[in-house]
C-alpha cells in the first residue's frame, strides 16, 4: 500500500508480477476472472480517507474489506476496510465484513446499459478508436 509507505496513494503497480491480470504480456497472467477488491490506495483516491470523507462508495452501516493488508496483531492478519463513520481504516480479519467486488476494465469499455441485477446486468462495450 504505497499510502502508507510513502503518504501519497498510487494506481501504478511497477512490479508486473504484482499485477494480477489474465493476460501474461501485460501482467502474471494468473487471474481466470477479472474480479478483485479495492485496494486501500484505490479508496483513498475516491474520497473515502476518514469521518465525512464519505463518497459514493459508502453504504450507510456497512462495513467492507479492501485488497490491502495491513499488518499482524494478536495472531490475527489486519485488513484495511472502508468503515462508513470513520472512513478507510483497518480491522483484525476476526471481524464479519462485507466485500464489494470490483471489475477491472482494460481501456476502451464503456458502459452501456444495465443496473448491476441478475435480471439486468451491467452490460460494456468496446470503442475501437478510429485511426
Amino acid at each position: 500500500v504505497r499510502l502508507t509507505m510513502t503518504g501519497i496513494p498510487s494506481l501504478e503497480c511497477t512490479n508486473n508480477a504484482d499485477k494480477y491480470t489474465k493476460s501474461s504480456s501485460i501482467g502474471n497472467g494468473k487471474l481466470t476472472y477479472p474480479v478483485g477488491l479495492l485496494t486501500a490506495d484505490e479508496i483513498w483516491i475516491s474520497g473515502m480517507r476518514t469521518s465525512g470523507g464519505n463518497n459514493y462508495l459508502t453504504i450507510a452501516n456497512t462495513w467492507w474489506w479492501s485488497l490491502s493488508p495491513n499488518s499482524f496483531d494478536y495472531g490475527y492478519a489486519v485488513v484495511w476496510s472502508a468503515d462508513p463513520f470513520y472512513g478507510l481504516d483497518y480491522y483484525s480479519v476476526d471481524y464479519s465484513y462485507g466485500a464489494r467486488p470490483v471489475v477491472s476494465l482494460k481501456p476502451g469499455q464503456n458502459f452501456e446499459y444495465g443496473n448491476g441485477s441478475g435480471a439486468n446486468p451491467y452490460r460494456f462495450v468496446e470503442t475501437i478508436p478510429s485511426s
